[in-house]
């Protein structure tokens, strides 16, 4: 009956586009419950300049009566939530398990950039060096301290440096298993 009333307000509110249409739960029920863990926000785009509102990824954890901790994940736009993924213990174990087998811990990221793009220029090897496209803000929470780091098109720097130093390694790694959480919860096939 209220799905009924719902659709027969838009209609006659001549609401025919789906952005204004609550899209996932966490729109229905409010912001989301747990601690964030992981963001990956973008914060200024070469062309649109500095974004006001949360743009990106961010997960949480969200702890269980019971022990068990379910990791859930939202991609804002705007300052909306426009999708989300995850939320089963299935994934949530295996995302948890991958994170603390990687054990990132903060670290310098400027000093330790230096440190290892010296070494990336006496191997003389290629590396990639990308001018335009997102500021990403990148944020980790660990058990000894938040990382935060904000740089333009990290991806490639991160890559070209995780050779010579463990920390970019190990950052490295966390964004891969991000990435595959995404996917995995998003394709399900696996």
């Amino acid at each position: 009956m209220r799905l009924l009333l719902l659709f027969s307000i838009l209609l006659i509110a001549g609401c025919t586009h789906t952005d204004s249409v609550a899209t996932s739960s966490a729109e229905v029920f409010g912001p989301p419950d747990g601690e964030l863990i992981l963001s990956l926000k973008r914060t200024e785009g070469a062309f649109l300049g500095p974004i006001s509102k949360d743009t990106g990824f961010f997960l949480y954890r969200n702890d269980l009566k019971w022990g068990a901790s379910l990791i859930t994940g939202y991609e804002y736009k705007d300052g909306r939530i426009i999708d989300e993924f995850g939320g089963d213990s299935y994934s949530s174990d295996k995302f948890q398990e991958g994170l603390a087998a990687i054990n990132f811990e903060p670290f310098d990221y400027s000093a330790e950039g230096s440190r290892a793009w010296g070494a990336l220029m006496e191997s003389g090897d290629e590396f990639w060096v990308t001018a335009d496209g997102w500021v990403w803000e990148i944020y980790i929470k660990t058990n000894n301290g938040s990382f935060v780091v904000e740089q333009s098109n990290p991806g490639t720097y991160i890559r070209d440096l995780a050779p010579f130093s463990e920390n970019f390694r190990k950052l490295q790694s966390v964004l891969e298993l991000v990435n595959g959480y995404y996917g995995e919860t998003k394709i399900g096939i696996l």
